[in-house]
């Protein structure tokens, strides 16, 4: 029993990391420049948020670059820190997104879907091969 569940378990990882593996493609299925309000929750114990701006470079093709200024506090202690960092991804089908924000040891992946001006979605991190933090994130574009 126990090994059946490692086997599932591992596969089913698997299939989520190929899940948010991007696709680039050559023609912008979205502008993204700009200023975003962005905000995440992070699942489990610590309940974290982080709330900031992102500014958005966008590339000539689907991919895009940016920054992120904000902060975080954790739940559990109140803490509240800066959270600074950068972020790169594509936008890979009309309304995808995806990119990682790197702000820590291990980058966040961000993978999300674009309707009007908010685009939402989920977010994890990887340590090890292992998803060590994981929640829900949405950014909301700035006039």
């Amino acid at each position: 029993m126990k090994r059946s569940f490692k086997v599932w378990f591992m596969s089913g990882s698997l299939m989520i990391s190929g899940c948010l593996q991007p696709s680039v493609t050559e023609v912008p299925s979205v502008s993204l420049r700009g200023r975003w309000q962005y905000s995440a929750v992070e699942g489990g114990s610590t309940g974290a948020t982080i709330i900031g701006i992102i500014t958005i470079q966008q590339n000539a093709s689907a991919t895009f670059d940016g920054s992120l200024e904000g902060s975080s506090k954790n739940a559990a202690t109140g803490e509240t820190r800066a959270f600074v960092g950068t972020i790169s991804g594509s936008a890979p089908a009309e309304g995808a997104i995806d990119f990682d924000l790197f702000a820590e040891p291990q980058p966040r992946r961000h993978v999300g879907k674009i309707e009007g001006g908010v685009l939402a979605g989920t977010w994890l991190r990887l340590s090890g091969g292992v998803i060590s933090a994981s929640g829900t994130f949405s950014m909301q574009r700035l006039p």
